[in-house]
């Protein structure tokens, strides 16, 4: 059976393309498995390929081999870092609840409640400017730099979340033609048309009226007017530009704008 393995770090898109890899998985009669929720994978007996969806890339080094070749496919989606913490920035201090139903222990759900109604307080009173220096340099991060600078080979894809803001249907197509699932492309971008076409910034009724939304901005770029770099650089001794060129370099590479 061949084995495609998707990981999309959380804030580059991974709920609705979880989505529709899943559907297309499901038209195709091809078992998926969610890693994440397992309520949300299905099994075909007759399948010929089954593909497996996470959001934690913390065991990257030992699951994938960035220097060889691999034996089993693998798709990677990815964000320009300073994009992705804005996105988690009000994500997180604002528009994401701070119940963990999805935890079944009744005690340990409640710890992780009450972790996340701690991190939303501390974030509310952090400035965005200095919530990107705290985060920066994480696991998801450094796992963005090995992306970008990746080479293209038969059994992996990398794919950059902005193409999928600006460019959906050739994101779909791109990574369905990948999954091996060309012939669904057209029914998955009719299915979610809907949720593919651009949303003005909605980042001031976000914060100053409490609207909650999943989508905030189709703005790619709004790092370069809503944080102040200058200072970020300063903060952290430039330590971090030479992988903010390497994505503008990825993000030119993939004729994303």
């Amino acid at each position: 059976m061949k084995k495609t393995h998707i990981k999309i770090p959380h804030k580059c898109g991974s709920t609705i393309m979880n989505k529709i890899f899943r559907y297309g998985s499901g038209i195709c009669s091809n078992t998926y498995r969610d890693l994440d929720h397992v309520s949300n994978s299905h099994h075909h007996e007759s399948s010929v390929q089954e593909t497996t969806f996470t959001r934690h890339i913390t065991d990257i080094d030992q699951s994938y081999a960035w220097d060889s070749i691999n034996n089993d496919n693998h798709l990677f989606v990815v964000r320009h870092p300073l994009s992705r913490l804005i996105s988690a920035y009000y994500s997180f201090g604002w528009t994401h609840g701070t119940e963990a139903n999805w935890v079944q222990d009744e005690e340990e759900r409640k710890i992780v409640s009450d972790q996340m109604k701690y991190r939303k307080k501390i974030i509310q009173k952090t400035s965005l400017d200095d919530y990107i220096i705290d985060s920066l340099d994480s696991e998801i991060d450094n796992f963005i730099s090995k992306c970008t600078q990746k080479d293209t080979t038969a059994c992996t894809c990398i794919l950059p979340y902005e193409m999928f803001v600006t460019d959906p249907q050739q994101f779909i197509t791109t990574s369905l033609n990948f999954l091996s699932m060309s012939d669904v492309v057209e029914d998955v971008i009719d299915k979610f048309r809907d949720q593919l076409s651009p949303v003005d910034d909605r980042t001031d009724d976000i914060v100053n009226n409490n609207l909650k939304t999943h989508r905030r901005s189709s703005d790619i770029h709004e790092w370069r007017t809503k944080i102040d770099t200058d200072y970020i650089n300063k903060e952290t001794k430039n330590k971090h530009v030479d992988k903010f060129d390497q994505y503008a370099d990825f993000l030119t590479s993939n004729g994303v704008q």
